[in-house]
């Protein structure tokens, strides 16, 4: 199982089932190294900080 944006939903792939997640959202934890540096993950923090902060996520897709 695995958590997918509604982009996905047209998908299509052969024993694959997408299933709309309902109810209440579930929070989301991110977890690193403190000593990493890499570029990828401040790309990444940055990008997941701008994205909870101004989206709706039930909305994304």
């Amino acid at each position: 199982m695995t958590r997918l944006g509604r982009s996905a939903h047209h998908l299509r792939r052969t024993g694959v089932v997408f299933v709309p997640l309902t109810g209440e959202l579930m929070p989301t934890d991110m977890v690193w190294r403190p000593d990493n540096t890499a570029p990828a993950l401040r790309r990444l923090r940055e990008v997941v900080t701008d994205l909870a902060t101004s989206t709706d996520l039930t909305e994304a897709g």
